[in-house]
Parts: C-alpha cells; structure tokens; sequence
C-alpha cells in the first residue's frame, strides 16, 4: 500500500507500458484465500465459492463468487467496529467480467443494509446504513506494467464508481427517519495478469482519474505472495 503515491495511472490503449515502480511500501498486509465454509460467517453466503482474508488473524473477509462469466462479491464479514456482522450485498458488486478483453465494458449497481444498536443520542435506538454503488467499467487498455516486483503483461481496467450512503435513525413507536446522504465518486484503476486471481495493482483517485490527486491507495500483489491455505477437515 502506498498513501502518498509518487506516480499515476498513466495512458490508456493498445500495447501500453506503466512505469509503476515508484511506488512506496508504506502499510503492509496479507491476503489469505481460502474456502468460505472454513470461515465463521461462510454459511451466510451460500453463493460464494471463495473467501479472502484480509490479515492473517483479522477474522473480517470478502465472499466471493468466481464464475465463468465473471468474478463478484456477494458480501463481507468481520469487525468493522459494531462488533461480529456479516454484510450481504443484494444484488452483488462485479468485479471483472470473463472473458476481459481490450475495450470490453460492463456496469453493475450494488447495495447492501445495515442495522446497529445506538443509544448515544436518545431518543434514537438504532441506525440503518444503506450503501449503494454504481460502477461503469472499461479495459481500456493491454501491455506491462512495471511494480517494485517486476514487469508483468496485463490488462488495465478503469472504472467510474459513484458510492451513495443513506443513513436512518430509528425512534421507538415512531419507526425510520431519514438522516442524512452521502454521496461521492471515485476513479478506480486495476491492473489483472492472466493466471492470478486478484489485481496485481490497483490504484484510486477521488478527483478525476489523472493521477494528480493525493488521495490515492495501492494494493500490491504478485502470484508468489499470495498464500493458498489447505485444510484438512476430516
């Protein structure tokens, strides 16, 4: 990860070159892949068919539903700071269709609801988050691209994501009202290389995509430092 990035996303197109090695290495993590039903929240996405650890020990994970027509994630769990919760998303996010191919496009609308116990300002009792995404995306472009790693043939995916959060606060005897929303947009940059099943970098920009924003984050992964764990069950 790096939170002050020295580089940008670069030009779209056919037989691209992204010189992305200056990146820094300022936070770093693990991913673990492994099957959802190993997972404590598995049984609550019955449609995936991948789970994605996000820390070794951290417990909060990404369900995911690999299928031939594309990658989606149906829901996460974890600890986001209310305690054990899992986050079903109805309909889910998409993220890569198959087969991804220079200029190939796809949109996807997903939500999911959220219900929490808040007494810190009577005479509220609980809030509901509503989270709304709508993503247009586009592989706008085939080539290498360099990281700190190495060089790497890839696909690049942008994507436009507009992110919109209602918030709701309940009164007993007098139900739901509306508090307030949210909403803003993000550039999303992805690069994907054949036979890996996670962006080797992904980038974000909250202006206007050109990299000139500081508000960026990059995930940095290569096919060597990801962990497949096996369990044994019986």
């Amino acid at each position: 990860n790096d939170t002050i990035p020295a580089v940008g996303p670069g030009a779209s197109g056919a037989n691209a070159t992204w010189n992305l090695s200056a990146m820094n290495n300022h936070v770093e993590d693990t991913l673990l892949f492994t099957n959802p039903n190993w997972t404590q929240f598995g049984p609550q996405f019955p449609t995936a068919n991948l789970a994605v650890g996000f820390g070794m020990n951290s417990g909060n994970y990404a369900y995911l539903n690999n299928q031939a027509n594309g990658a989606f994630i149906v829901g996460q769990a974890g600890d986001f700071g209310f305690g054990p919760m899992a986050l079903v998303m109805n309909p889910v996010d998409q993220l890569v269709s198959f087969p991804c191919t220079y200029n190939s496009t796809f949109n996807a609308t997903s939500r999911f609801s959220i219900d929490i116990e808040y007494t810190a300002s009577p005479p509220l009792d609980s809030i509901r988050v509503k989270h709304q995404s709508v993503k247009s995306s586009i592989c706008d472009g085939w080539g290498n691209v360099t990281t700190p790693l190495g060089t790497f043939p890839s696909l690049r995916l942008k994507e436009h994501i507009v992110n919109i959060d209602s918030i709701f606060g309940h009164i007993p005897f007098s139900g739901w009202q509306f508090i307030q929303e949210t909403i803003d947009s993000t550039a999303h940059f992805a690069w994907w290389a054949d036979g890996i099943g996670f962006p080797l970098v992904e980038m974000d920009s909250a202006i206007d995509g050109t990299g000139t924003d500081e508000e960026m984050s990059y995930s940095l992964l290569h096919c060597e430092q990801v962990t497949i764990r096996q369990h044994d069950q019986r």
